[in-house]
């Protein structure tokens, strides 16, 4: 049972109390000759209804006078036209549809009109058929069923909050739980969570996943996006992180960068500026929204900026629907031609204290507090224990050794050297001689 099955209960108890009470009290507004007698609550009559004992019954008369026709307005056309009904023409009457009430108030209760039925029966059942829903309930938390003839979604609740389950409108079984141990795209927190970008158990594992705007742009230092010479930054545009409490700690991100040869520095200062005639403050991941509004200047002296570039560029300007140029889809237009994402994965595992991260194939690691680490890449890798206690670095063809404190060797497809407290005993062989140093002394 959610927000909208509880409000459709309340609100019929609701409804049938103000109804009871609109039968029950004469009105003070009527014709004071209205044949009317008073002896609530036992007993009610006037010339519409009478009340006896709870029983109700309103009658509408031929004295019932309908307003004066109105004038159609395109504000009728419209809303009829949403809910599905012709407005009336120019000059003809609306036709009323009054609400008609039949019961022995709290045990029995109908109300009706030509459109909508609603029957309670406190506390058994409380049923509700109209042009956009149908819906029942049983005792309360005991049975709810919701069916939405609008979308076409039907909804189920067995013993609230027990059990849920929702279809779509293709029959397909949407969402459900079985509280407190599954929850399956439901939201209500349960010892087993299951969302298509979630997926958690109890505190000790939780997965989940976020995809961020598409098109964006490599920013500037989010920190001092104003400074010359910082450094640039990425843009996440897909996130994705795994718990297992406390053992192992994930994170896996794509990071949109500008494509080799590009000037980055140049780009990132359109981005800058597309950013804020965007007027973007949609989140941690745009940051300019804490600088000043621009002014009419500024505005103007930006976009001259960007013309110029979309010249330089050959990139088209497109207008929006207002004649004004639409940034977002010039925005698009960079962000398909001049970035390209990168995958960015960092782990942290328990008891080993070990730290892996992988950017565009690179890596790097380390374990218990940099006692052992290295990194890995295309053209370059190190390993090392305890820092420099051994390290091993690989450079091109080019690879060295250091064992702390006295050896180190050093070795290239055309050059090979040992030496042993440096030049205590030293020996370089190349393929023309063999040289090195005895006791500092060359040879």
């Amino acid at each position: 049972m959610n927000i909208r099955s509880i409000g459709s209960i309340v609100g019929g108890f609701l409804l049938a109390a103000a109804l009871q009470a609109e039968n029950a009290v004469t009105d003070s507004e009527a014709d004071s000759d209205q044949p009317k007698v008073n002896l609530w609550p036992l007993f009610t009559v006037d010339q519409n209804h009478y009340n006896v004992l709870g029983l109700n019954h309103r009658v509408e008369t031929d004295e019932d006078v309908p307003p004066p026709p109105q004038k159609k307005t395109a504000k009728d056309e419209k809303k009829a036209k949403s809910n599905g009904k012709q407005a009336p023409a120019d000059g003809e009457e609306a036709e009323e549809d009054p609400m008609h009430c039949l019961g022995l108030f709290p045990l029995y209760a109908q109300f009706w009109n030509r459109e909508d039925r609603y029957i309670v029966s406190f506390p058994l059942f409380w049923h509700g058929n109209t042009p956009e829903s149908w819906y029942l309930n049983l005792c309360g938390p005991l049975y709810h069923y919701y069916h939405d003839r609008n979308d076409g979604s039907v909804y189920n609740a067995v013993v609230w909050p027990v059990a849920e389950y929702e279809f779509d409108r293709t029959g397909h079984l949407d969402s459900w739980h079985f509280w407190p141990l599954v929850s399956v795209n439901n939201g209500w927190p349960s010892v087993f969570n299951f969302d298509p970008d979630h997926i958690s158990m109890l505190l000790l594992f939780n997965w989940n996943c976020e995809t961020h705007d598409a098109a964006g742009l490599p920013r500037l230092n989010r920190y001092h996006p104003v400074k010359d010479d910082c450094k640039l930054r990425w843009t996440v545009r897909k996130s994705s992180n795994a718990v297992f409490f406390p053992l192992w700690f994930q994170t896996a991100e794509e990071w949109a960068v500008w494509k080799p040869g590009t000037d980055g520095k140049k780009l990132s200062d359109a981005a800058a500026t597309l950013a804020r005639l965007e007027n973007c403050k949609s989140g941690h991941r745009r940051h300019w929204s804490f600088r000043p509004e621009m002014t009419a200047t500024e505005k103007k002296a930006a976009e001259e900026q960007l013309r110029q570039l979309a010249t330089e560029l050959k990139l088209k300007i497109e207008l929006n629907k207002e004649r004004k140029p639409d940034w977002t889809a010039f925005r698009r237009q960079l962000a398909e031609k001049y970035t390209q994402t990168l995958p960015y994965r960092h782990i942290f595992c328990l008891p080993l204290f070990y730290d892996y991260e992988a950017l565009n194939g690179e890596t790097k690691w380390n374990t218990f507090f940099f006692l052992a680490g290295g990194r890995n890449g295309k053209d370059a890798s190190m390993f090392h224990l305890l820092e420099y206690l051994y390290r091993y670095e690989r450079e091109g063809q080019t690879r060295s050794q250091f064992i702390f404190p006295f050896i180190m060797t050093q070795s290239a497809p055309d050059r090979h050297t040992f030496s042993f407290l440096w030049r205590v005993y030293d020996r370089t062989v190349t393929p023309e001689k063999v040289s090195g140093h005895i006791m500092f002394i060359p040879f």
